[in-house]
């Protein structure tokens, strides 16, 4: 037999449905740091679940719990962390939060406020036995540093630099 309700108003507990969860929700993901002059603007991907988010930063590599300062009460998935100081690295984790608990932090970002953003409209000319670069001007940059390899896969770990400390120039020719 199968209790549906009482004329007292009471209901069965199989008669609902508990909407409250259980456990506390997962790490958010997703997480991106944006620098910016003198703040880093910081979003992540929703947590299903969650009712708040708490962003905890630090100066040094490794920030935790326990180690980071806590930003809390964040109810969006992204938040401005303004008043920074430039070309300090600022390095982040997130949590994410409901009445049960708190979740583990998300993997760590970093974000250094104040650097230049990269050249734009880069290009390469061939001629003469000479490569002519050229590039759109960046807004704030004293120098520019070129990397360069004679075969595909150039990154910053290449040992082959060009620093060129004008900041306004846009083109360099190499002959190397």
């Amino acid at each position: 037999m199968t209790h549906c309700g009482s004329s007292s108003g009471e209901t069965a507990a199989d008669d609902t449905t508990d909407t409250t969860s259980t456990t506390a929700p997962s790490a958010p993901t997703g997480v991106t740091a944006t620098s910016g002059d003198a703040k880093v603007t910081l979003a992540w991907t929703a947590v299903s679940g969650a009712s708040s988010y708490t962003v905890y930063w630090g100066t040094s590599t490794g920030v935790t719990k326990t180690t980071g300062t806590a930003i809390t009460g964040l109810t969006d998935v992204s938040y401005i962390h303004t008043s920074l100081t430039n070309l300090t690295t600022y390095y982040y984790v997130i949590t994410a939060s409901n009445a049960v608990g708190e979740s583990a932090v998300s993997s760590q970002v970093l974000a250094a406020p104040g650097l230049p953003s990269a050249p734009t409209n880069f290009s390469v000319s061939i001629a003469n036995a000479k490569n002519t670069l050229s590039w759109s001007a960046v807004s704030g940059a004293s120098s520019y540093k070129i990397y360069w390899a004679t075969s595909t896969g150039v990154t910053t770990s290449n040992t082959d630099t060009i620093s060129i400390s004008e900041g306004t120039t846009v083109t360099y020719a190499h002959t190397g």
